[in-house]
């Protein structure tokens, strides 16, 4: 928690003055009470005990320190935000400089100095520490092969500082600004709900959208890495040797195949020893990874000989029994690596109860591939005149007694199918239930896969979607509302309840839809979800949001508009009749001006919300008379000579009504009022004044 402590006037109870008498005991409080303030005021401000300075008075007042290799990126990366939010640049050391306290002790090693002693296991043992230890910040995390606790837990400090990234636009990444840094309160020591977790939001594997001005790490993806891919195309690429080994590649219809859909011969003894050297090669090039993917091709097109139709009367059934092939070679030599697949599509149904139980070691993602308008706790979910959530967790409870480690979930995020790219997908509290699910069913991975064609320009509307799902993964027990409030705080200022009240109704809208997904893609036409007066409450929330953001900084502005900018897109899917809608008129002010001084009207945060409109014209009525006299056109600037204010009745005084009427180019428009002040000049305040005393002089004779 951060405070900016100001001075309070010290109150004491006494009895009236009649009676009160400074005896000697009273003077000891006193003057101990006094000292105490005079101790606790730290140039010129007044800071309580416990507190720790950072930044005062433009000076550092501590310095970053780190006592491994390992830990001088997230040091410097914690120097570079507290630069950025003070303008003042800490030292940072090794801490085998002794450097003089008060410090921040940035890493693992660093932290057992003052008695925190974070194990470094891998994997699973994630923590993160941020909290205060006498005078001195601790900052540290598990940073064990491929984790990044200290990094996670810089993040989460700064995020309490209300410094924290919305996406890949510079313009959403709020850095806090203070004069004096004075951090209280901070006490975290918290580990995920989840080993692993992952989300595509512009972070895309696959050679897909990346953006450079954003990762995962911000919100707290990452942990263990997995291995899923869907990888025979890599193991056994048909150019490289379908001509000589044919009968490495499945039997479709009688015949040896490598192109369309196709997977391999399970049977096959050279398939079960390449992919046995292919884990071993994959292990040995990089330690970190647990697992090694045997996840089929991306569709059908398994085998029919008969030797593999032998290993299981289903694709998934053969697929656990080569899967067990390979990691009882995988075990001479890599005793704690397992292997691991996505039960998807040919493998997504269960193993029979009678087939061949997993060994110790084979790993399934399971897919969920039910309505995604719903969570799975959803007893009405409809799909093709059934309940689709109940088979799949009955499916999931087989997979669960194929002895196979059901250790992950491979969740479809993919929000720009069936025209979703430009509108906003918000699973929020639907998706805070299907983690609690996970979790208690011990699922340990999560994979949101998203999509590729995510653009910067949506995701002012869409990086809820992220959000929500990456602060769950470490906290599913949260609410979206108690995620995005404090996010909402730091992005809209004042105008925050309205904006969160805006992504809270778009979680609404696909929680109430009375339509169902058809699986897979799992998403229904977004106009069916976003209904009429879905989109008339929502029109409601950022008309609100827009009023308030008027007084906000210009970064505060800014976002909002590209809010708006973002929800006229999203309104021409979902009603591509365009129902029409007012502008928003806002005459700026309250506008004070001297006496003789031109007066510039600015309009410019009017906004018009329809796609398909934009505003004609600026009518202002400056005297109040109901009668709009001042046109300035289709121009939000209207500038006026003092001669034009006389000539309209205005002079020294006010403050005066005026008003602006905005007409788009469809006819609607809006009305909004202000306020006008002229104060006197110099010469005519004296004149004033002169004329004051006189009058007071005559009443007093």
């Amino acid at each position: 928690m951060l405070q900016k402590i100001h001075p309070e006037p010290l109150q004491v109870s006494m009895p009236s003055r009649r009676h009160w008498k400074l005896t000697r005991p009273m003077q000891s409080v006193l003057l101990m009470a006094f000292s105490q303030v005079l101790f606790l005021t730290v140039a010129g401000q007044v800071v309580r005990a416990g507190d720790v300075n950072v930044v005062i008075n433009d000076q550092a007042q501590m310095t970053i320190a780190y006592d491994e290799p390992g830990a001088i990126a997230d040091a410097n990366r914690l120097q570079d935000y507290i630069n950025r939010m003070t303008g003042v640049t800490l030292s940072v050391v090794d801490l085998s400089t002794s450097p003089q306290g008060p410090l921040i002790l940035v890493g693992p090693q660093a932290a057992q100095t003052v008695g925190i002693n974070i194990p470094q296991s891998y994997p699973g043992g994630e923590r993160v520490v941020a909290k205060q230890v006498g005078n001195d910040l601790v900052i540290a995390g598990n940073d064990a092969q491929a984790y990044s606790g200290t990094r996670h837990a810089i993040d989460m400090f700064l995020e309490k500082l209300g410094t924290e990234p919305y996406g890949p636009d510079p313009d959403w990444h709020v850095v806090a600004h203070y004069d004096d840094l004075v951090v209280s309160n901070i006490n975290i020591d918290t580990s995920p709900a989840f080993e692993k977790r992952s989300t595509f939001f512009f972070q895309h594997p696959y050679g897909g959208v990346s953006h450079p001005d954003f990762d995962g790490l911000s919100w707290g993806n990452g942990g263990t890495p997995f291995h899923i891919t869907h990888n025979y195309y890599q193991m056994y690429p048909p150019a490289q040797f379908f001509n000589d080994h044919p009968e490495w590649y499945s039997l479709i219809g009688g015949v040896r195949t490598s192109t369309g859909a196709w997977q391999i011969c399970f049977s096959n003894a050279e398939v079960q020893a390449r992919a046995i050297d292919l884990a071993r090669a994959h292990f040995n090039a990089d330690s970190s990874q647990v697992m090694f993917s045997l996840s089929a091709n991306d569709g059908a097109g398994f085998c029919e000989c008969a030797s593999c139709s032998a290993m299981g009367a289903n694709p998934a059934a053969q697929t656990v029994s080569f899967s067990n092939i390979v990691v009882a070679g995988l075990r001479t030599t890599h005793p704690d690596k397992d292997v691991a697949f996505i039960a998807y599509a040919g493998t997504s149904a269960a193993p029979p109860l009678t087939a061949e139980k997993a060994d110790p070691g084979v790993q399934v993602f399971l897919i969920n591939n039910t309505c995604g308008v719903h969570s799975l706790d959803d007893p009405s979910c409809q799909w093709d005149g059934v309940i689709p959530k109940g088979p799949w967790k009955t499916n999931l409870a087989k997979w669960q007694m194929s002895d196979a480690d059901v250790s992950g979930i491979y969740e479809y995020y993919l929000p720009s199918w069936g025209g979703w790219l430009n509108v906003p997908y918000v699973p929020g509290d639907a998706a805070l239930r299907d983690l609690q699910f996970y979790r208690d069913q011990g699922i340990r991975y999560m994979y949101y896969e998203g999509y590729s064609v995510e653009v910067i320009e949506d995701a002012p509307i869409r990086w809820p979607l992220a959000y929500v799902v990456s602060k769950g993964m470490w906290n599913p027990d949260l609410t979206a509302e108690q995620i995005l409030r404090p996010a909402c705080q730091k992005l809209f200022g004042n105008a925050s309840e309205p904006m969160l009240d805006f992504y809270l109704e778009c979680a609404k809208a696909l929680d109430d839809s009375t339509v169902h997904g058809p699986g897979w893609w799992g998403l229904v036409s977004p106009e069916l979800v976003y209904t009429a007066p879905v989109v008339a409450t929502i029109r409601g929330q950022l008309h609100d949001a827009w009023a308030l953001a008027a007084a906000e900084s210009s970064e505060v502005r800014g976002r909002f508009t590209d809010v708006i900018d973002a929800w006229r897109r999203a309104e021409a899917v979902v009603d591509p009749a365009g129902t029409p809608c007012a502008p928003w008129a806002d005459p700026g002010g309250p506008y004070v001006i001297d006496e003789g001084e031109a007066l510039t009207l600015d309009a410019s945060w009017s906004m018009d919300l329809n796609d398909d409109s934009e505003i004609a014209s600026y009518l202002w009525d400056l005297d109040d008379n109901g009668v709009y006299e001042t046109d300035a056109g289709g121009q939000a600037l209207c500038v006026l000579s003092y001669a034009q204010l006389t000539s309209l009745g205005l002079g020294v005084g006010g403050p005066y009504n005026i008003s602006l009427k905005l007409t788009d180019t469809t006819g609607l428009f809006d009305t909004a009022y202000g306020q006008l002040t002229i104060t006197p000049e110099p010469a005519t305040l004296a004149l004033m004044l002169i004329g004051g005393l006189l009058l007071l002089r005559t009443r007093r004779r």
